[in-house]
């Protein structure tokens, strides 16, 4: 399906999960190969009805649109009529408009109050709610995409279920939470609202407990911003010299006079480890961290500039050695536990992107579900943070999350090398291909690190089926490797390049077969 025929299937989810039961139409698709084994078998476990629409809903983009209405013309008429008009009418649909022209993640905001208003209500929504019976109306809305539907849905019974919706759920505006509840669980959705008038004693500060508040990263300061992007802009496009040198002027300049300058120097200077990461020592600690520490303790938000430390910490113990990781997930857990007195924003995004880069490296060592379906919720929250900034840094995040949302589904590890052990079917090659085409509507001013990953996965996705154009995108993948000098991924650009050229020599070479072949059958048959 396109993406104007996915957005179709979205906006009539309610009436789908409402009147269909796909086990009367799965035996078509399967017939006509629109659905692997895999993917009937994982609708036709789930334990009743609705959860099977559900993870329907999640597997169908691999389907043909006119295939899909073909399968409901027999029992579920009013369902491909339906369909059929909303796609024709889609013009008018101020949701798909709105899908189509911006990213599928919401940049909702919750207040304080309302996330303490569905914290103090944990207990009884959890003794309560079946998410089932309202996730449709969610992806609906545009409140939760269809990987946190699946994140949801797979989990084995409704408590666990519950769980990772109270996770997920803050994608959505709190209102529809409240407009979702108000059909099966008017109850809960009374006591939430009430909450916000009157709060309740777990949330009011006391003379000897205050709660909690979340306070912004830095003070708001453009100039500040601005040199943040730019340090992080030097070192995306492999400029590690103008990077080092900006540094160490800002450095001189700062030195005495502005330690949250000071602070965001260091930090720029060993978040480019990352990409030398051929200078990264694995028996000790470079002396900068020490300086970085310390320079924290003095900036005007110590426990920002602590949680920042204690996650730059956690990836450089990564860094070190693969025996670390444990170390490293660690610190990072750490890290995350500061982030409740933290305003979102894109420090907190780091902060969650960094624990989805070690994640990955253990899907890597262990590709299981598990893993794979966590990574997934982690870059769903991160997203949600870098949604609350500044359009073009948003941007600039959006393409990184979507790019490692893609890594995932298709196998590519951290550094551009393809996973062998992990399994890619088509619902995985369908979500990766979504994911790379948001990154399409923000391409523009894309640095040569994120092109470089682009092209890894894009070559990943269509080396089965367009050798050619696969070629093609690992042949832009190693020109940016090699322009960035981005050593740690450059011998597995190199590798993917070369297994390109491989099948695409083969591809060449049976064609030519077949050619020949043709032409002496032609020959045989004129001389008769």
């Amino acid at each position: 399906m396109n993406l104007k025929q996915r957005e179709c299937i979205k906006c009539l989810a309610v009436i789908l999960v409402s009147d269909l039961e796909p086990i009367h139409i799965l035996p078509y698709l399967y017939q006509e190969r629109a659905l692997l084994d895999s993917q009937i078998e994982v609708i036709q476990d789930r334990p009743d009805r609705k959860s099977r629409v559900l993870s329907f809903l999640v597997e169908i983009p691999s389907v043909s649109f006119d295939l899909l209405i073909q399968a409901l013309r027999d029992d579920y008429q009013h369902l491909a009529d339906g369909l059929q008009k909303h796609l024709n009418e889609q013009s008018q649909c101020e949701k798909c408009i709105d899908s189509l022209s911006n990213n599928d993640f919401h940049s909702a905001k919750w207040s304080d109050k309302e996330s303490e208003s569905l914290q103090c209500n944990t207990v009884g929504i959890t003794a309560d709610l079946e998410p089932n019976h309202f996730l449709a109306f969610l992806y609906q809305e545009r409140g939760l995409n269809k990987w946190q539907i699946d994140t949801i849905t797979k989990k084995a019974n409704r408590t666990l279920r519950v769980s990772e919706l109270l996770l997920q759920i803050k994608t959505a505006p709190f209102n529809l939470l409240i407009e979702a509840l108000q059909e099966s669980y008017q109850h809960l959705g009374e006591k939430l609202q009430q909450h916000l008038i009157d709060g309740c004693g777990k949330c009011q500060p006391t003379p000897h407990n205050d709660s909690p508040h979340r306070i912004k990263m830095w003070p708001e300061n453009d100039k500040f911003s601005d040199l943040c992007f730019q340090l992080n802009t030097f070192r995306f496009e492999g400029k590690f010299d103008k990077h080092e040198e900006l540094c160490t002027n800002i450095l001189q300049m700062s030195e005495g006079k502005n330690s949250d300058i000071k602070f965001a120097i260091l930090d720029a200077q060993i978040t480019t480890l990352r990409v030398q990461h051929d200078k990264v020592d694995p028996n000790q600690l470079p002396p900068i961290f020490k300086e970085f520490e310390q320079c924290g303790k003095a900036c005007s938000n110590p426990t920002g500039a602590e949680m920042t430390y204690l996650a730059r910490l956690g990836s450089y113990f990564a860094m070190q050695k693969k025996e670390n990781l444990t170390k490293a997930l660690d610190t990072l857990d750490m890290a995350e536990s500061k982030m409740k007195f933290i305003e979102p924003g894109r420090d907190t995004g780091r902060v969650l992107y960094i624990k989805v880069n070690l994640l990955s490296q253990v899907y890597e060592k262990n590709p299981s579900s598990v893993v794979k379906d966590r990574v997934v919720s982690y870059l769903g929250r991160t997203m949600y943070d870098f949604e609350n900034e500044e359009k073009n840094i948003r941007e600039q995040y959006i393409r990184m999350v979507n790019i490692k949302m893609a890594f995932m589904y298709l196998g590519i590890g951290i550094f551009g090398n393809v996973i062998s052990e992990v399994g890619r079917n088509s619902y995985d090659h369908e979500c990766a291909r979504s994911c790379l085409e948001k990154v399409d509507r923000v391409s523009k001013g894309m640095d040569p690190r994120r092109e470089m990953f682009y092209n890894v996965a894009k070559t990943v996705l269509n080396r089965c089926d367009n050798v050619d154009r696969a070629l093609d995108f690992s042949r832009q993948a190693l020109k940016q490797a090699r322009k960035g000098n981005f050593r740690k991924e450059l011998p597995n650009v190199e590798s993917l390049f070369k297994e390109m050229k491989r099948l695409h020599a083969e591809e060449k070479e049976r064609i030519q077969q077949e050619t020949e072949e043709k032409m002496k059958e032609l020959g045989q048959w004129a001389s008769k």
